[in-house]
């Protein structure tokens, strides 16, 4: 995202002659910035003089050998719904002579829409009182957006599938001490996941099983794994049996826990039909 920003500087007459010329620059430069994804711009805010290097030309879809290019080519360019906001971003970083940051969507001349972050940084002059020119990069982030976009869906479909299993998932530590369990197995045991945080996975179990535990967990650290059945009392007293599997990991700072993973539908069927 280029900053044309000069024109609130410019006179009336400036304003409707300002040329933009491509920045001197290179050849190596100009290598390291296609290589970036960015391009730079310089903009003499007392000439109205605006230069865009060839990276950057490029980035916009103009031809960097062209020698001029008006600045309404670039507002041009800026998606109508961002152009406001942007001019106006840069207005008031002007105004106070720091330097500014701003994303938006340009539309290109092949019908593409890109998104470019640019940040700027104006020069004052030797009193300190006036912004001379103000330079600045800009880079094409539209593939690492696309990316987190596309990143984000993926959770969003994972933790909706895991929120949604029957299947019990849950992780606790080797004291037993639940850290996490999955929504719909917390509900079939008359809980909320929030109230079963912190407590102990043993005091859950059938009474004639807690005695047990110690020994599972004793084959964890020895193997670090365990299989086997989970029969476990919901709030309302009833049995509930799941099928485990269970996986000892080491978490942040080395701190191991247990991954735990059960299955509940196909055990309650085979638990029913053995009574």
């Amino acid at each position: 995202m280029i900053d044309l920003s000069g024109f609130l500087f410019r006179s009336p007459r400036a304003r409707s002659t300002q040329i933009a010329k491509p920045l001197s620059i290179d050849h190596g430069r100009w290598k390291v910035e296609q290589l970036a994804g960015i391009g730079s711009w310089e903009m003499d805010t007392t000439s109205g003089e605006l230069r865009w290097s060839p990276s950057l030309c490029l980035m916009l879809g103009l031809d960097p050998s062209t020698e001029r290019f008006p600045e309404t080519e670039f507002w041009g360019l800026v998606h109508p719904e961002d152009r406001q906001r942007v001019k106006g971003i840069v207005e008031t970083a002007m105004k106070a002579g720091r330097s500014y940051e701003h994303q938006a969507r340009f539309l290109l001349r092949d019908g593409t829409e890109k998104v470019f972050l640019t940040h700027g940084l104006p020069v004052l002059d030797a009193a300190g009182k006036r912004v001379i020119r103000h330079l600045g990069i800009t880079q094409d982030i539209t593939e690492r957006l696309r990316a987190e976009a596309a990143l984000k869906a993926s959770e969003e479909r994972y933790r909706d599938l895991v929120e949604n299993s029957r299947s019990l998932m849950c992780m606790h530590d080797l004291d037993g001490r639940l850290l996490w369990m999955n929504n719909l197995p917390a509900q079939l045991l008359g809980y909320s996941p929030k109230e079963l945080i912190g407590r102990r996975l043993q005091d859950m179990l059938e009474r004639d099983i807690r005695d047990q535990f110690d020994d599972h967990m004793k084959r964890i650290r020895r193997d670090g794994h365990a299989e086997g059945l989970l029969r476990l009392l919901a709030r309302s007293g009833e049995r509930r049996i799941w099928e485990y599997q269970n996986t000892l990991r080491t978490g942040t700072f080395g701190i191991a826990l247990v991954h735990g993973m059960a299955s509940w539908s196909l055990m309650l069927i085979r638990f029913e039909s053995s009574m």
